[in-house]
């Protein structure tokens, strides 16, 4: 169906207000397409046209600058080049998708398309123009728009009409252009882009009720735009947007609270337990917070249900290297987590640190440094490995110590008084009590100034927080790999 020239001065004089910037081709046909489509032009697609029918376009995105309106219509000509582009913050159109494959194709359900314009009435949407969107015989319906309108707005209200109606939106089914796309707080977020209609060449061309194509021209397509613009019931579309918009928010206010979201995060993440190395301690601590948090476990109870449910997790014979001294770390993860976190309903603060936490908390330490260098020390002597230098002896038990699935102790601490009689040439482990005792005696002795240490301990290899830090254990920190231990 030829252009006319009075539809053409009326798209005209209803396009006049909404006037681009940009300069318009001279073709009254491009002005037409580009009042349409070009409203705006960053992040424009485009692909060549596939040699065979049935392959699909291999689309790029323009990032660099925006189009023109004169070389989209310019692009929208060649027979050898898709061009598309993507809603910008208003817009006076809606376009739906219909896979080939889609449930809601006519090859699947005759009546699926009817029952979705059907719904559209309820918004005001009353009008709608059916297409082939090119060779692969998908469906595009066009819902043309007689004014612009808040696109996130229309958006929301596609998708509040058809999902309750029972229709899923989704790709392959059926997608919604504009899509209720994502806020961004730092980068800016795009709508998805779609394919310009009627292109030559492309497989594009307009359907009748029956599905059967009827023309491929842009003046037939323009000429139907008009028609079914103007025949929208714009008054209950302009009621439909903010409505929808105000139940979205709504709905989000509505949604699961912070507390509860956690909750359903850290189940989540623990079903799956270990899938790799280096995931002891995030684990023992999601444990010991839902442990603590959600089931009210504190004290020993709460250092037996981390312990008991990392052994029976996932992956945790396969993955985890601390299996030796797995009791050893949820104790120490449950005497930090009780310091700050509280359990759900106590309306409390976390309970203040006792006087004794911090030497509670680095005795543990201790203590397992101590175990840890003796279980070294004993494999190296039943292997005959044990060297008799103090040098090569320190270097040979921190690399049995990381062999074993522990964290390989600092020579700082295989230097401490009390460590060192563990270890060293010069001390004997059969008589350890009296060796410690004279090792601190010999310290103490040097600080006042009566004698020097027989060796100074050197400085450490590393300089680490640890793990249990508030700011690590709030979520504040830790982004660095330096905190973390080799082997953890």
């Amino acid at each position: 169906m030829p252009l006319s020239s009075k539809a053409g001065q009326q798209a005209t004089g209803s396009l006049a207000q909404h006037q681009l910037s940009d300069p318009l081709p001279s073709d009254l046909l491009g002005q037409r397409l580009c009042e349409i489509f070009g409203r705006y032009l960053w992040c424009s697609i485009y692909a060549d046209v596939p040699e065979g029918g049935s392959q699909k376009a291999k689309w790029y995105t323009q990032k660099r600058y925006p189009l023109k309106n004169r070389v989209l219509w310019r692009d929208w000509q060649d027979a050898a080049r898709l061009v598309g582009v993507r809603p910008g913050h208003q817009t006076l159109y809606a376009l739906l998708d219909i896979d080939i494959n889609s449930p809601y194709h006519p090859n699947q359900d005759k009546g699926a398309i009817a029952r979705i314009e059907a719904a559209l009435e309820t918004i005001g949407i009353t009008r709608t123009i059916r297409i082939r969107s090119s060779w692969s015989e998908g469906i595009h319906l066009y819902l043309p728009l007689p004014e612009l309108v808040n696109t996130f707005n229309l958006a929301v209200a596609l998708k509040n009409c058809l999902v309750p109606q029972g229709f899923t939106l989704k790709q392959g089914h059926l997608e919604c252009f504009p899509n209720v796309k994502a806020y961004g707080n730092f980068i800016k977020t795009e709508y998805l882009a779609h394919r310009l209609p009627l292109q030559p060449a492309s497989g594009s061309c307009l359907l009748n009720e029956a599905f059967s194509p009827t023309s491929h021209k842009l003046s037939a397509f323009l000429d139907q735009w008009e028609m079914a613009a103007t025949g929208q019931d714009i008054l209950v579309l302009q009621q439909a947007l903010p409505l929808a918009r105000k139940n979205r928010f709504k709905q989000v206010r509505n949604r699961l609270n912070k507390v509860e979201s956690w909750k359903q995060d850290l189940e989540t993440v623990l079903a799956e337990g270990w899938t790799g190395f280096s995931q002891t301690n995030q684990l023992l601590k999601e444990f010991g917070c839902y442990g603590h948090v959600f089931l009210g476990h504190s004290g020993e109870a709460l250092v037996d249900f981390i312990c008991q449910r990392a052994t029976a997790s996932p992956g945790y014979e396969k993955w985890c290297r601390h299996q030796r001294e797995i009791r050893m770390r949820s104790r120490v993860w449950a005497i930090a987590i009780e310091k700050y976190y509280w359990p759900l309903g106590s309306y409390g603060k976390a309970p203040k640190e006792p006087a004794t936490a911090t030497d509670t908390f680095n005795h543990q330490r201790a203590q397992a440094a101590q175990e840890s260098i003796q279980a070294a020390v004993q494999q190296l002597k039943a292997l005959d490995q044990l060297p008799e230098k103090a040098t090569a002896r320190a270097q040979a038990v921190r690399k049995m110590q990381a062999f074993l699935g522990a964290s390989s102790s600092s020579l700082e601490t295989l230097y401490k008084a009390i460590n060192k009689a563990l270890w060293h040439p010069d001390t004997d482990i059969g008589t350890l009590e009296t060796t410690v005792i004279n090792e601190v005696s010999r310290d103490l002795e040097a600080k006042e100034g009566n004698e020097q240490p027989d060796i100074d301990p050197p400085e450490p290899l590393y300089n680490r927080e640890l793990r249990t830090k508030e700011k690590i254990m709030k979520g504040l920190g830790c982004g660095n790999d330096e905190f973390l231990s080799p082997q953890t």
